[in-house]
C-alpha cells in the first residue's frame, strides 16, 4: 500500500502452527523497498495474531492498520480470551502509531472459529473508516466451519466505530474476500461462493452501514470455479473486480468487470490473461496516479504479466 511516498507492508508473524505468539508486523519502505524498517503493531509478543492482516492509507498518507487479535490469557494459549478485531492509526509515515482501538470482541470464542480476516477500507478524505471481518456462525460436527458471516463496523469523523452488522453470509473461506470504499463513503465487497459444482464471485454494495444490494457479479457457468476476487475503485468512482476462474478442462484465466454505479450494472467481461495453454490466477488490482486500473497475476510457474486497464469512464459515459 503507498502512502506519502512510502510502500508499507503489513502482515503476521511467529509461531506456525497453533497460532501461537504470532504478531503483527508493519514494514516501510521509502527507496523501492532497498531497505525497510519494521514496526511491532500488535499489542504485545505473548498474543495470537490472525494471519491476515491489512494496511490502508488516506490521500494525506495516514495509515490504518487492522488485524484481529487474541487476549493475553498466557495459561491457556490456544483459547485465549477474548478475540478482538483492533485498529492503530499513524499520521507521520508509520514512525508512531496510536493507542490500539477495539472495534469488536467476542467474549466467548470458540476454541477453532473466532473473528478473524480483517480488512480495511477508507475513504480518501479519511473520514470514513470502514472494517470488515469474518465470523464462524455454523460448525459441522468436526468442529470445521460450515457458514460464515461477513461482518462490516464504520466510523465517521473519528467517531467511535458503530456496531456491527452482517453484510453476507456464505461458506467462503475467511479473509478470502475485498473491500473498498469510494469517496462518497459508499463501499463495495466481493467474495467467491463454494459448492461441489460451481463457484462464483458476489459484489455487495454497502450504504450508511448496511447491504443494499447483492448480486452475482462474474455468472461463472456450472463446471467453473471462481477465486480470488479482488477490487479497486477508479478515478471516477467505478469499482473494477478481478478473479481467476478455471474448470476440470480449462485452465483458468484472468478476469476483469466494473460497475459505475453500484452493483446496478456491469461492464461485459474481459479475459484479460487469454492463456489457454497454462493456467493464470492469483490478481490483484489497484489504481495508477491517474485513476485508471492496473493489475497483475501470476500466470503458468513463473511469469507474472502486468497489464494497464482502459482509461476511466464517467458515469455519464457508460450505458
Amino acid at each position: 500500500m503507498w502512502g506519502a511516498s512510502r510502500f508499507f507492508t503489513f502482515l503476521s508473524e511467529g509461531h506456525p502452527e497453533g497460532c501461537v505468539d504470532r504478531l503483527a508486523r508493519l514494514c516501510i519502505t521509502a527507496d523501492g523497498g532497498v531497505s525497510l524498517s519494521p514496526r511491532v503493531i500488535s499489542t504485545s509478543e505473548t498474543t495470537n495474531v490472525d494471519f491476515h492482516a491489512e494496511v490502508a492509507t488516506d490521500a494525506a498518507g495516514k495509515v490504518y492498520v487492522v488485524w484481529a487479535e487474541s487476549g493475553t490469557n498466557a495459561s491457556a494459549p490456544e483459547a485465549k480470551n477474548p478475540y478482538m478485531i483492533r485498529m492503530r492509526t499513524s499520521t507521520d509515515g508509520g514512525q508512531n502509531f496510536s493507542a490500539p482501538t477495539t472495534i469488536h470482541a467476542d467474549q466467548n470464542p470458540g476454541t477453532q472459529w473466532y473473528p478473524r480476516g480483517a480488512k480495511i477500507a477508507v475513504t480518501p478524505d479519511g473520514q470514513q473508516v470502514h472494517v470488515t471481518w469474518t465470523e464462524c456462525i455454523q460448525t459441522g460436527s468436526f468442529g470445521n466451519c460450515l457458514n460464515f458471516s461477513l461482518r462490516c463496523s464504520r466510523s465517521i469523523g473519528g467517531s467511535a466505530f458503530s456496531a456491527p452488522v452482517t453484510i453476507a453470509q456464505n461458506d467462503f473461506m475467511a479473509s478470502f474476500y475485498d473491500i473498498a470504499a469510494d469517496a462518497a463513503g459508499g463501499v463495495s465487497v466481493v467474495y467467491p461462493t463454494a459448492d461441489a459444482s460451481n463457484s462464483t464471485i458476489m459484489y455487495v454494495r454497502v450504504e450508511n452501514g448496511g447491504p443494499v444490494l447483492t448480486v452475482d457479479a462474474s455468472l461463472s457457468p456450472f463446471g467453473f470455479f471462481a477465486f480470488g476476487p479482488r477490487l479497486a475503485i477508479d478515478g471516477f468512482g467505478a469499482a473494477w473486480i478481478t478473479w481467476f476462474q478455471g474448470s476440470s478442462l480449462v485452465p483458468s484465466d484472468v478476469f476483469t468487470i466494473r460497475t459505475n454505479d453500484g452493483g446496478l450494472n456491469f461492464s461485459a467481461f474481459n479475459n484479460i490473461s487469454n492463456s489457454p495453454s497454462g493456467p493464470s490466477g492469483a490478481a490483484s488490482i489497484a489504481p495508477d496516479k491517474n485513476g485508471a486500473p492496473l493489475i497483475v497475476w501470476g500466470e503458468g510457474d513463473v511469469a507474472i504479466a502486468l497489464q494497464t486497464g482502459p482509461e476511466p469512464v464517467s458515469r455519464q459515459g457508460e450505458g
